[in-house]
Parts: C-alpha cells; structure tokens; sequence
C-alpha cells in the first residue's frame, strides 16, 4: 500500500475540520446556516449542505429550522447539555426589562403617537439596539406597534438602506433569535439628533 499524498491527506481532513466548525459556529452563534460554513471552511454550497445534513440527519447533533434558502441549523437538544435558548438569550441581554433604560427614552416612548411619523419613531430605535440588542418582537412590544410593520416599514430600512442597524449575529441572518444593534454610523446619527449614549 502507497502512502497517501498530501491532497488525500488534506480531502480526508476537510470534512471532519467542516463539522467542527459547524458545531462551533452553531454554539457561538445560535445557528448555522451554509452561508456561513462556507465563510469559515473552504467548502462549496454542495459540500457545505451535505455537512449540514449529515450533522442533521444521521449524527441529530443539529436540529433544522425555516426552509429553503432561509434554512439553518441550531444545537440540538443532547442530554447532558443546556437548552441553548435560554443560554444565548440571556449572553445577549434579550431578557432585560424596561427599569434600565434612561427616564427619557421612556418618556419619549409613551408620548408616541398611535401612527408615528419615522423622525419620531427611528431615534428611539436606535436609541434602544444602542442600549442593548432587541429582537423585533422586542421593539415592537417595546414601542406598541406591529412586529411586521415595523420590520418591513422601519428595521429593514434602517439596516439595509441606511446602514444605521445592524444584525447581532451578521454571520446567520436567518437565526430565530437574530436581534439588532446600533452601528457606528446609528451612533453618529442619534449625536446629530442630540441624543447622547
């Protein structure tokens, strides 16, 4: 038998090196999608969903959420382990209440009207993702308005069109848990508006 050649030696790595990332991308992040395991691991968009899939079906080691192209993969529930949930939610801070956030924000979010106009309504959602990240279902119930509203009609222009949000976990965008944080330029704008963090 010929000793293996350096590419053998690397192929035969790659998939065991993939899986791991997988799982830790998954640990630190919440989820994994292949977008992402394909940032971190020299794997094409085939290779990378078979890793994903095997972890998934034959090892249940992940566990599949959404579908199709918003596919991702979470931890999956092994004995011995702590759900994942409740460990990431509270590293981000998602499960904090009101009693910290400064006596004007909050005297800012009551005097809003039922219909706010967006130069009423985007300084306190910076304002907020400036404190600590939100979710959607946080700012929503936070500032009394509809959580797809003020996805389609605010959060998604303020991160995509105007770069003031970003996502917390930028490397998984589809994670169920995914919350928003002021960015650099937010931090500018808000000061501009004379709010100061």
């Amino acid at each position: 038998m010929q000793p293996a050649s350096a590419q053998e030696k690397y192929s035969a790595q790659q998939p065991a090196q993939a899986t791991a990332k997988a799982l830790i991308l998954a640990a630190e992040t919440g989820a994994v999608d292949n977008a992402a395991l394909r940032a971190i691991s020299a794997l094409d968009t085939l290779a990378a969903s078979q890793t994903l899939g095997r972890l998934h079906h034959q090892r249940r080691m992940l566990v599949k959420g959404g579908a199709g192209p918003s596919t991702y993969y979470q931890l999956a529930d092994l004995p011995g382990q702590p759900l994942f949930q409740t460990q990431g939610l509270a590293g981000n801070g998602l499960n904090a209440n009101t009693s910290d956030l400064p006596a004007p924000l909050l005297a800012a979010i009551a005097a809003l009207s039922a219909k706010p106009r967006k130069d009423k309504l985007w300084p306190l959602i910076l304002w907020l993702c400036s404190i600590r990240p939100y979710s959607a279902e946080q700012l929503a119930r936070q500032l009394n308005r509809q959580v797809v509203a003020l996805k389609t009609g605010h959060l998604n222009l303020l991160r995509e069109q105007q770069g003031l949000l970003e996502y917390l976990h930028r490397e998984v965008v589809n994670l169920p848990q995914q919350a928003y944080v002021t960015s650099t330029a937010g931090r500018r704008w808000l000061a501009e508006q004379g709010i100061v963090l």
